[in-house]
């Protein structure tokens, strides 16, 4: 059972982190509003070898053949990836090379290396 005192630290603990959370709170908004899309969008596990596959190196019938599915299915899957800006377009010429912006898991952008580093 609590006592006043131990009431008392609890509610200065929590005091002292609201201004923590509210510093966080939109990119946490963000998130959530981005794994809703995840959820939305990626919610096979054949849709999720795909996903987890686009990393703007390779075509799309790679893509296809890596993860088991067919082109046709993976062709349908990037309107609907571009569509809810989960993922964007690398360009290798004329070629186009479909690279993920997001860790399913997280929600968290994926931070890639730039060449040279």
């Amino acid at each position: 059972m609590l006592n006043d005192e131990s009431i008392r630290l609890l509610r200065e603990i929590r005091d002292l982190l609201v201004p923590v959370s509210d510093a966080f709170q939109g990119e946490y908004e963000e998130r959530l509003r981005i794994l809703g899309l995840i959820e939305e969008v990626v919610n096979t596990g054949a849709r999720k070898r795909v996903y987890r596959l686009m990393n703007g190196l390779r075509t799309q019938a790679e893509i296809a053949k890596k993860a088991g599915v067919s082109p046709a299915m993976v062709s349908r899957l990037v309107p609907l990836l571009l569509e809810a800006e989960l993922i964007d377009i690398v360009r290798d010429g004329a070629v186009e090379k479909p690279r993920g912006l997001y860790h399913l898991e997280t929600g968290r952008p994926i931070r890639r290396r730039e060449r040279g580093e």
